[in-house]
């Protein structure tokens, strides 16, 4: 297992580039649950290969919880 400096060393040479995504504090609650939702069934599960398939994955995911999905706003609306 690779030792944090040897792994900025080579995040750092080009050959190797991780990057994590800090769970951010938003001050809404619906953007926390947009959020959150979308770190547990989207982010969490899937290892992206490129930009590209990371746009991809992520359009697909927010195309079904946009579309496919009833929300409890509509469900207050349609009352």
């Amino acid at each position: 297992m690779p030792t944090p400096d040897a792994t900025s060393t080579s995040a750092q040479s080009g050959r190797l580039e991780v990057r994590g995504i800090a769970a951010a504090q938003a001050s809404s609650g619906p953007a926390n649950s947009f959020n959150g939702r979308l770190r547990d069934e989207c982010l969490n599960i899937h290892l992206f290969w490129s930009r590209t398939h990371t746009k991809v994955t992520i359009g697909d995911w927010k195309e079904e919880y946009d579309h496919d999905r009833a929300h409890s706003s509509v469900s207050r609306h349609r009352e």
